[in-house]
């Protein structure tokens, strides 16, 4: 389950009996992954400060788990013949079309956003990019304009 938190950051749950799984990102440059536990029954131990040790490990191995399944899933490889065949001229009948240029730094940043942000849920709207590419390059609107995002050839 994803939900959106009320500063507007997103924190996914995964609920597996009495343990909960939280994801989420933290000041949007650190992914933080937890797990709680209400019964450690569950888990196959008893209540007590002797069973911490024990408790530690099989929640640090389940932490690992979700985050291997997280970066399995966030990796994310670039064609780059691709984006070789996209940077050509593309032939219209008589009309040849200039290819997208790859090499220009507001292509990059948008392809960048892309890329990074390739899992959402909802889609992107053009303001959602704009946005998102303010947010991660620093930059402010009179210095990237919508106008400008939107025109990348």
């Amino acid at each position: 389950m994803l939900e959106k938190l009320d500063h507007g950051h997103h924190v996914m749950r995964i609920y597996c009996k009495n343990l909960v799984g939280r994801m989420y990102e933290k000041f949007s440059t650190f992914l933080r992954i937890e797990v709680c536990v209400n019964r450690m029954k569950d888990l196959g131990l008893r209540k007590g400060l002797d069973n911490l040790g024990c408790l530690r490990q099989k929640l640090i191995a389940a932490t690992d788990r979700f985050a291997g399944f997280e970066a399995q899933s966030l990796n994310v490889h670039v064609d780059f013949p691709l984006f070789q065949k996209i940077a050509l001229p593309v032939a219209s009948g008589k009309t040849k079309i200039a290819g997208i240029k790859i090499h220009d730094t507001r292509m990059m940043r948008l392809m960048e956003v892309l890329l990074r942000g390739g899992t959402q849920l909802n889609g992107w709207r053009s303001a959602d990019i704009h946005q998102a590419i303010l947010t991660t390059f620093g930059l402010s609107d009179q210095t990237y304009t919508l106008t400008q995002r939107r025109s990348q050839n």
